[in-house]
């Protein structure tokens, strides 16, 4: 089950036509409830068996302007760390056309279970911080990460909580790859805004994710496609998947294609990666108390009105300049008043 970048965007135009006309075999309206039910025992017993996990993978992201000009970059070493439904995500990338080499976006993500957390350095300016108030893990929608949740945490409420209940299965299966895949579609109407998402399931590899498309009133907006290896400890691996994301024609405005490096599974993972420890003059905004504050040194907090800014933050080294300007003149000036007492 290979799925490469370039084979990905050219099955992007097909897939339409690959669902409907590749020969297929028929489901029963019989047999609905029990395929779905298959889905969940597979899944359940995955994420069962998947206790913990680090992933950590290599991004070559291309964006699409409005001439069709593509704009490519790199993102080495983003990583996603789970233990049960704690998650932690960091990620630091340099965008083609706002970041420098000494100025990347970096951010880091955690949930632990009970809070979500964004934390951003953003290079030379304040760092700032975000607590959710939903207890959920805020990045569960970061369509970067959708195949590890797809394949780990497919249905618990920290992770993708789907409702299997919300889905139908198609009466024929599609072919993907030489794979014959279950197709289950969204119920429309189940999501606001006209969002229904299609996956298709490899019924001979545990009801592993190949392809998944979200769609919005009908047209494809999002499509992934996924690359496993099996592990003989561990059952199917993600090791390689591509997310493109469409313009209303259906022309790329921009793509992901993702592989992973290094994967450890069932390992121990420190309390302490689900947590963040803000640094002194963090701005922090917490959106279950709808307050915010900047962190001072001794975890003190200085509390700024709803709807102020903190103070703007001046930099070290500009304190350490003028210090040491002072200190000069001083010098000089004590160096010219002996002299003159002298004379």
């Amino acid at each position: 089950m290979r799925f490469t970048g370039w084979f990905f965007h050219a099955q992007v135009f097909m897939l339409c036509f690959t669902w409907m006309c590749a020969p297929a075999q028929t489901i029963g309206n019989d047999d609905q409830t029990d395929v779905k039910s298959q889905i969940r025992k597979a899944w359940e017993y995955r994420q069962q068996e998947t206790r913990t996990a680090r992933f950590v993978w290599t991004e070559a992201r291309t964006q699409v302007d409005a001439t069709g000009k593509a704009a490519r970059y790199r993102v080495d070493d983003v990583t996603l760390v789970f233990d049960g439904d704690k998650f932690r995500y960091e990620t630091e990338f340099v965008r083609p056309e706002t970041g420098t080499e000494q100025d990347p976006h970096r951010y880091l993500t955690v949930f632990d279970g009970d809070r979500s957390q964004l934390y951003r350095p953003t290079g030379s300016s304040r760092p700032e911080a975000v607590i959710f108030p939903e207890q959920t893990f805020s990045e569960k929608h970061n369509l970067y990460i959708r195949p590890i949740l797809l394949l780990c945490r497919p249905l618990t409420e920290g992770g993708l909580d789907i409702q299997l209940e919300t889905y139908r299965v198609e009466p024929k299966r599609s072919v993907v790859d030489t794979r014959e895949c279950v197709v289950l579609t969204e119920v429309a109407g189940s999501r606001p805004g006209g969002l229904q998402n299609v996956m298709w399931l490899d019924p001979q590899a545990a009801y592993i994710p190949l392809q998944f498309i979200e769609k919005v009133h009908g047209h494809n907006t999002i499509q992934i496609a996924m690359h496993y290896s099996e592990d003989a400890s561990h059952g199917w691996l993600v090791t390689k998947w591509t997310v493109s994301w469409l313009n209303p024609n259906g022309s790329l405005n921009q793509s992901a294609d993702c592989e992973v490096t290094r994967e450890q599974i069932n390992v121990p993972i420190d309390p302490g990666e689900f947590e963040v420890d803000y640094p002194v003059d963090t701005f922090v905004t917490d959106q279950r108390t709808d307050t915010q504050f900047v962190v001072l040194p001794g975890g003190k907090r200085q509390m700024i009105p709803k709807g102020g800014a903190p103070a703007p933050r001046t930099r070290s080294w500009i304190l350490w300049i003028n210090l040491m300007v002072i200190c000069t003149l001083v010098v000089i000036l004590l160096c010219r008043r002996a002299v003159a007492k002298r004379v």
